[in-house]
């Protein structure tokens, strides 16, 4: 986003083919910014959806602790609870094997949520 936000001030034109980072949209912050990917909020929505059309209330949420990753992830709490859908828990996955890791292994087989969403970075 730093790069972004200072090609911006140029307005250099900028087309990502891989970022989905909603605040990219706002075209007041990076108006010469562009996205060929759907927006975190529309694919936050398309999953929101398909747990409501599976009847999925009780979920776990992981995601890599990257800025997509983590925004993403915060968009669908936000979503799912609206919705009405309850979270068991919702982690950051380390980037490196740790004990960390090692409780996130042990919390998700022994959670209780329907499905787990995991957020990734590609």
């Amino acid at each position: 986003m730093p790069m972004a936000r200072l090609l911006g001030l140029y307005r250099f034109l900028q087309v990502s083919p891989s970022s989905t980072l909603a605040s990219l949209s706002d075209r007041t912050q990076f108006p010469s910014f562009f996205q060929t990917l759907l927006s975190h909020l529309t694919t936050t929505h398309a999953v929101v959806q398909l747990m409501l059309h599976f009847r999925w209330s009780w979920v776990s949420v992981l995601a890599q602790g990257d800025d997509f990753e983590l925004q993403g992830r915060s968009l669908v709490v936000q979503e799912l609870g609206q919705a009405g859908v309850c979270i068991e828990f919702q982690l950051c996955i380390p980037t490196r094997e740790s004990l960390k890791m090692k409780n996130i292994i042990w919390l998700m087989e022994n959670c209780t949520a329907t499905i787990i969403l995991v957020f990734l970075n590609s």
